[in-house]
């Protein structure tokens, strides 16, 4: 892990302290020495043997000039004056930097009345990058044996060095002229390394310096007599003075913008060093899926946890240190902590508790029953790997990584790429930083998995050279979103009539008086009487539900069938108070998933109702679009696009903008929710963006406060106010929300005590592990009388008076239960916000294949689960700071009340917030304007809107820009054509800005090229897989080719595909390989055109298909013939040569590892039933099928010699996927083998089609997965086995001819299945269409045909399919006879 923090030049108190903090010892002196002895840094050794704790100790390598600029001496350790000098911004003998000045003022000029007339001016002095190793290579340091833990000491150190130098490689440039126009040149940078080896409790205490009065930071650790022991921590603080020469010798400062932009990258790069380092020497390490980090797996997780946590609350140690020593840590004022932490800090006797002692730890690690021995030889060896076999590896590793972001985020960056890359790296090893480019140009090149499917990265350069990456998916899905939304909303099916509408409206009894209510009632009609798909943007407390109430009526009259569905199950069981069924009201993706496999079964007299619009991602709401389109269905959707955003990718707000027009979705912007006037202004103005005026009105009416202190203080006033209120208005009902659930977890712990010393809470009865579900570990006390907040849906069971027992739901994700009874060996007796009391089992109520319960304690929330409820009172705290809190959690945050609103924040935490964000040391102001500072860094977070961008979106913009530069450029060269073809001269003055001009447009396609290689650089990676058809000829001396630049060539290529109708993202790849493009017209995924171009040979050539049309057409580059020497084709054609075996290579690879992986998934399952949900939807055995851990059928696929290649794996839902690389084409999975004389082979596409097939008629039958892979298996089995009868059960997709133009297709089964028949002489059994299923614009397949008429229906139709067919004859060959395969057939 990297931290980034910088200092503040000038203050003299400040960076004492910071030097005194850095040399602190955090390991006895011997153990220091040998440490030194080890790495054999005779002048570290010297320094300690002088009593120094930890010694400052220059980069080795530092440039001379820097070196003689900071005055420093490389390898030659600092004293501490030296140390603090340079913090301030000073050379280590005080004088000042060379080519600055060191400010003498920090504030900006005043004007008479005291208002700043400009900004602060700032000096950085230095940057302290933080190395930290994962905690369980700390550990492992702690308890090796000597030699090892120097080891891992020496690699840590090591990985420190080579990332230190790869982050001057990519930041330390310079640039010549306004903008960089006249080009960079490299910089040097120095660092001094400090290296510690524990967790010490820190407090940063803000405090008037005793001389000068400047308010400073100090950093100061906690010791108190040895009562705090330190954890195993093994770190680095490396500090880079804010000097950088450059090789001109120019002295500059560094751009620290672009540092902080790849801290996270520049943090996986260490880890990934530090893993390979650490295989060197014998010890595994591994990526940790869950912290993205280094891992050593020797290192149990829960020992790592327990040598995390001592030191994790400074201020907790610092009170308890202060009450061993008789004092009140509360009531010292700043001046008496420091000096109090500081007292401690000189005890001349330093406790082994306080230092890293090995002996301490180990009698620590007895307890936990850890006693690790060597770390050597952990697991079995990892193979040696070429570097071609490592970056395969590395691949299919950060691939997935970087489809995590894809499916958070339709628009990534180049840093995401990157940072994906590095962290990939880490589970197989980085051989130099170049793996980082080699592994993001392959993405590039082959692209990414996507939602179980392949697909491009669509990649462009912003106007700052930043990347912005996409997918072909992402775009596709967003296109396919708009055209379906603006189908729906032409069909007036489910259309009400305004006179209906009114009548509902009337009968309902609701109040639409006034301005809100005649944009209420406007909205109201206006979702009743449009189309299939109507949405309502409303504010929050604009009365949605109450919106929905009338319209849900009028359809339940007019004999509709009401759907309500929601992202979670809290909010769509919400959609009850409509009037919806509550067994019709489900979280989204099980709504989808029962529609999908059968269960909820739609029609054109449906209608959806969606709550929480913007909380769902673009994926789940085109899914519900496609089921409306194949329906009938009317969905009806509300939502706020300035509340909580999704999870996943897309602002589909935005997106229905566009396809339905701004005017189509009426908009809710006042509130009822809050009763009084004020409240309803401030809500209002914090929906406007106006977060400081809503704040200054906040904090003049007493309902704002931030609290003097840290953490805890802010946490204890919370629970005062918590119950201050209830005393106050005990008939309120008060809710409570917080960023993250950690600080829920602590405000409901803080306001539990208070409830147990008011009788409220009984005596602990239990203490239980649990979790949140996102990798955050806690334990937690039970009693009666304790409130507990779910994260998952939890079934109990309840009795009622008979003893008649029911299991039924008692709570969903974010639920909040009353504990009425602990039953210590059994569970809970938990009260449900109904009113009811169930039972829940201790299992029922654990995460999924975890022993860790899903809850936590319940007095306060999360800002996200808060979403949708509704308190007379709310209390908004952020007791950790305000940094997480981004406008739309504000908002949600600060709309949840109808009477009064509270903000509770940590004074020390802004404060600390706005010192992070600027350098250490900056003077401080005081009194009023400190909590005016504090405010101020709560307004700017409370400001910020990150809201997510479409691919659509950036791919238009970023596309018009290129637009307009490409115009301007060739306006500026028609002008200088012109001027030649009359024979005009060039002044110099013309010739000048020709250069300047050429010169720009070199560093326009420079600087695209460098950042386009971070991600998508599609033009190198078209480049290096040049491909020429092979040559048997001689060469001859001379030859001719047309000169053309591949780029140029690339043009023409474009240009004429896009003459017949091609369309293509990005310049066309001319490999030699066939590649799918869409053409005009196409909608969705679909890709009716293709091309296939070559750049090497006499002249660049290609052809291209527009299947739409029917077109084939050749192209040609044109071009001036130049002369080739036959060394250059010789060269030509090595370069083929080389390419297609490096490409055969790749994929060989791709492929053992596929199969591997594939071996390694089937041994870790275990045999399937016929009881998983995907089989018992479809009404069929596992045949051959295996089940994992988390439910997921495994079916594999084999060679037909039998050989494990690759597995597909099945969810709940049905959803497939394949292992990514692995081969798939000639795979089968057989069902019902082996292939035997006598018995007819069916060949079937998909897993239910083929049980049906062989549950039917007893004959074995292969899965040949999809069409694509029908031909090949159907071949590779028709060579193993010439002569037996076989026979394809094909897809009978007779909807898609039936399709309304230009939608039409072929019936794709099968026409498909027909070609494959003729090629291996097989017969075609294809099922009569269902008619509701044609009619649901859906195919039939024989699962679908058994479904419907049973086994014995499937059984006769196969038989007269078999009948009625015939077999491909070859020429001069005999008919079989034709017989029906019934007289073969086992009965079922």
């Amino acid at each position: 892990m990297l931290t980034f923090r910088t200092g503040a030049a000038g203050s003299q108190s400040a960076a004492i302290a910071m030097a005194s903090y850095l040399m602190e010892a955090t390991v006895p002196t011997a153990e220091a020495q040998l440490a030194a002895y080890y790495a054999q840094d005779r002048g570290q050794d010297e320094a300690l043997a002088a009593g120094v704790g930890t010694v400052p100790m220059p980069r080795r390598d530092m440039d001379p000039k820097l070196a003689a600029a900071l005055g420093l001496t490389p390898d030659k350790p600092l004293s501490g004056a030296e140390f603090s000098s340079l913090l301030q911004g000073r050379r280590t003998d005080g004088e000042e930097w060379p080519g600055q000045k060191r400010p003498t003022s920090y504030a900006a000029e005043q004007d008479e009345n005291g208002v700043a007339l400009g900004k602060d001016r700032v000096s950085i002095s230095y940057i302290d990058l933080t190395l930290s190793a994962p905690k369980s290579v700390s550990v492992a340091w702690a308890f090796a044996p000597e030699a090892e833990r120097q080891s891992i000491a020496a690699a840590h150190r090591s990985a420190r060095d080579q990332t230190l130098a790869y982050v001057e490689r990519e930041i330390a440039k310079v640039g010549f002229g306004a903008g960089h126009a006249e080009g960079q040149e490299r910089g040097h940078i120095a660092w001094i390394n400090c290296d510690h080896y524990t967790a010490r409790p820190t407090l940063a205490v803000m405090r008037p310096d005793p001389v000068t009065g400047v308010i400073d930071t100090e950093l100061l650790t906690v010791k108190g007599g040895g009562k705090i022991a330190g954890d195993p921590h093994l770190h680095s603080h490396n500090i880079v003075p804010n000097l950088m020469v450059t090789d001109s010798g120019r002295m500059v400062g560094i751009d620290g913008d672009k540092l902080r932009d790849r801290v996270l990258e520049f943090g996986a790069v260490y880890q990934a060093i530090l893993a390979t380092e650490l295989r060197k020497i014998g010890m595994d390490a591994c990526l940790d899926e869950k912290t993205l980090m280094a891992r050593m797996p020797a290192v149990p997780e829960h020992v790592c946890e327990a040598f995390s946590k001592r030191t994790r609350d400074a201020e907790g140690a610092a009170r308890k240190a202060a009450v061993a020593e008789g004092m009140d840590w509360d009531t010292m004022t700043a001046s008496q902590q420091v000096g109090f932490l500081k007292a401690g800090a000189n005890e001349t006797r330093q406790t082994k508790a306080e230092l890293a002692d090995v002996f301490v730890w180990r009698e620590q690690a007895r307890e936990l029953g850890y006693d690790p021995g060597s770390f050597l030889a952990y697991g079995p060896a990892r193979p040696v790997m070429t570097r071609e076999e490592r970056l395969t590896a590395t691949r299919e590793t950060t691939l997935p990584l970087f489809a995590d972001e894809l499916v958070k985020k339709a628009v990534v960056t180049g840093g995401d790429a990157r940072l994906a890359a590095a962290r990939g790296l880490i589970d197989w090893g980085i051989g130099s930083t170049s793996d980082i480019d080699a592994i993001t140009r392959s993405m590039a090149r082959d692209g990414v998995e996507q939602d179980g499917q392949q697909t491009s990265l669509l990649w462009r350069v912003d106007r700052r050279g930043r990347v912005k990456i996409t997918t072909e998916l992402h775009r596709d899905q967003e296109g396919e979103l708009i055209d379906l939304a603006k189908r729906a909303a032409t069909d007036m099916r489910l259309a009400l009539s305004p006179g209906k509408v009114a009548a509902e409206v009337d009968r309902s009894g609701l109040d639409f008086a006034g301005e809100h209510g005649v944009s209420q009632r406007a909205a109201i009609e206006a979702l009743g009487t449009q189309g299939g798909l109507a949405v309502m943007i409303g504010s929050a407390g604009a009365g949605k539900t109450a919106s929905l109430t009338p319209l849900v009526a009028a359809w339940q009259a007019e004999g509709c069938e009401i759907w309500g569905t929601a992202l979670a199950w809290r909010q769509a069981t919400d959609l009850r108070g409509t009037g919806i069924d509550r067994l019709h009201c489900r979280a989204m993706q099980p709504f989808l998933a029962a529609v999908e496999n059968g269960n909820i079964r739609l029609h054109d007299r449906s209608v959806i109702v969606v709550d929480e619009l913007g909380q769902i991602g673009t994926r789940q709401l085109l899914a519900l679009l496609r089921v409306r389109e194949a329906t009938g269905a009317k969905i009806v959707a509300t939502g706020d696009d300035k509340q909580c955003q999704s999870i996943e990718a897309g602002p589909v707000i935005e997106l229905l903008r566009k396809a339905l027009g701004p005017t189509a979705i009426p908009e809710i912007l006042t509130t009822v929710r809050q009763r009084s006037e004020d409240e309803q202004r401030v809500v209002g103005q914090f929906r406007a963006g106006q977060v400081a005026e809503a704040v200054a009105g906040k904090r003049a009416n007493g309902t704002a406060e931030l609290v003097e202190g840290g953490y805890r203080q802010a946490i204890n006033r919370v629970a005062e106010l918590y119950a201050e209120r209830r005393v106050a208005h005990p008939e309120f009902t008060i809710s409570i929300s917080a960023p993250t659930n950690a600080d829920a977890r602590e405000i409901s712990r803080a306001i539990r005590d208070q409830r147990r010393a008011a009788g409220e809470v009984g005596p602990d009865r239990k203490t239980v592990s649990a979790s949140d579900g996102r990798g955050d570990l806690y334990a937690i006390r039970l009693a009666e009388g304790d409130n507990i907040r779910l994260f998952k849906r939890t079934r109990a069971v309840f009795t009622d008076d008979t003893g008649r027992r029911t299991q039924a739901n008692i709570g969903d994700n974010g639920t909040v239960l009353r504990v009425v009874e602990v039953l210590p060996g059994d569970g809970l007796r938990l009260l449900s916000p109904a009113g009811k009391v169930g039972f829940v089992s201790w299992d029922a109520l654990r995460h999924r294949g975890s022993d860790r319960l899903a809850i936590t304690y319940g007095d306060a929330g999360t800002i996200d689960s808060s979403q949708g409820i509704t308190s007379d009172e709310h209390i908004h705290a952020f007791p950790s700071g305000s940094q997480g809190v981004s406008g739309f959690k504000n908002y949600v945050a600060s709309t949840r009340h109808r009477v009064a609103s509270y903000m509770i924040g940590s004074m020390g935490a802004e404060l600390k917030g706005a010192i992070t964000s600027r350098p250490l040391g900056l003077p401080e102001p005081k009194g009023q304007a400190a909590h005016d500072e504090a405010w101020a860094h709560v307004v700017k977070n409370f400001a910020k809107v990150p809201a997510k961008e479409s691919a659509l979106a950036m791919l238009e913009t970023l596309t018009i820009g290129r637009r307009q530069a490409a115009e301007a450029l060739q306006a500026g060269m028609r002008g200088l054509e012109a001027r030649a073809r009359n024979g005009l001269g060039t002044t110099l003055a013309a010739r000048f800005k020709q250069t300047l001009a050429r010169k720009a447009v070199e560093r326009i396609i420079d600087k695209a090229g460098e950042a386009a290689a971070e991600t998508s650089p599609v033009l190198q990676a078209a480049a290096a897989r040049r491909v020429v058809p092979a040559v048997s000829a001689p060469a001859v001396p001379v030859q001719r080719r047309v000169k053309v630049s591949e780029v140029e060539a690339q043009a023409q290529l474009a240009a004429f595909m896009g003459r017949h109708g091609l369309r293509t993202d990005g310049p066309p790849i001319m490999d030699g390989e066939r590649h799918y493009v869409q053409v005009d017209g196409d909608k969705g995924r679909a890709k009716a055109g293709a091309y296939m171009a070559f750049y090497e040979g006499v002249r660049p050539a290609g052809v291209v298909w527009n299947y739409k049309t029917g077109l084939k057409a050749n192209w040609k580059a044109d071009g001036e013939l130049v002369e080739v020497s036959a060394a250059e084709q010789r060269a030509a054609r090595d370069r083929a040569d080389a390419d297609r075996a490096a490409r055969a290579r790749e994929q060989q690879q791709r492929e053992d590892r596929g199969a591997a992986k594939a071996q390694t998934i089937l041994d870790a399952s275990k045999p399937a039933t016929s009881a998983h949900p995907y089989l018992a939807a479809k009404g069929v055995q596992a045949h051959g099928l295996r089940e994992t851990a988390d439910g997921l059928l495994v079916m594999p696929m084999r060679t037909v010699e039998g050989r494990l290649m690759n597995v597909q794996t099945i969810d709940a839902s049905g959803e497939k996927r394949f292992l990514y690389g692995a081969k798939k084409l000639d795979l089968f999975h057989l069902i019902g083998g082996p292939v035997r004389a006598g018995m007819p082979l069916y060949i079937a596409e998909g897993y239910a089609t083929a049980a049906s097939v062989h549950e039917a008629t007893g004959a074995p039958v292969a899965v040949a997965i999809d069409t694509s892979n029908l031909g090949p298996a159907a071949r590779a089995l028709r060579a193993a086995h010439p002569g037996i009868e076989m026979a394809m059960a094909a897809d009978n997709d007779a909807h898609l001819p039936l399709r309304d133009a230009p939608r039409t297709r072929p019936n794709a089964g099968m026409s498909k299945a027909t070609d494959v028949a003729a090629d291996v002489r097989a017969r075609v059994l294809a099922p009569t269409g269902l008619a509701d299923r044609t009619t649901a614009d859906k195919g039939t397949d024989w699962n679908d045909y058994a479904a419907a008429h049973g086994l014995d229906g499937a059984r006769a139709a196969l038989g007269a399919a078999w009948l009625a067919s015939e077999v491909p004859v070859a020429r001069d060959t005999p008919a079989p006879v034709q017989r029906a395969p019934g007289l073969r057939m086992r009965m079922v």
